[in-house]
């Protein structure tokens, strides 16, 4: 198995946001990320979400199990398809992983993203998650 390059998260190229630069322009249009996490105990599962700003589009893991997919309309990876073009907002958006509890364990858990951009030319690439706990608000 490959060792994984690490970088802190803001990762991409050319909107000045970025606190990872990567080479992707007319290189690449897939970046794969991930981070080992630790949850006490079960209690601590409602709290937690997901925070992540994107351009163009993601799909996030859990444990090994997607759980999140935005602008990549079918399959992943290289088979990628599908994928809308979008501008990275100023704001994050936050997804509850609440949902997918029965993924979560006590102990060790691993997020994965991957990040696409539409085409191999595009102009810009951001993907900038982080993983946080907070008392979401009632519904």
């Amino acid at each position: 198995e490959a060792a994984w390059k690490e970088g802190e998260a803001g990762f991409g190229y050319e909107d000045e946001d970025d606190r990872t630069e990567l080479d992707m322009e007319g290189h690449y249009t897939t970046v794969y990320v991930r981070k080992d996490f630790r949850l006490n105990k079960s209690s601590d599962f409602a709290k937690l979400g997901l925070g992540i700003r994107w351009d163009d589009g993601f799909i996030a893991y859990l444990n090994g199990k997607e759980i999140i997919r935005q602008n990549v309309k079918k399959g992943s990876g290289k088979e990628a398809k599908d994928i809308r073009s979008g501008e990275a907002s100023d704001d994050y958006i936050a997804f509850k992983l609440e949902p997918f509890a029965g993924t979560l364990r006590e102990g060790r858990n691993v997020i994965a993203i991957e990040g696409h951009n539409s085409k191999l030319e595009s102009s810009d690439f951001t993907l900038d998650p982080f993983l946080f706990s907070a008392d979401w608000p009632d519904e």
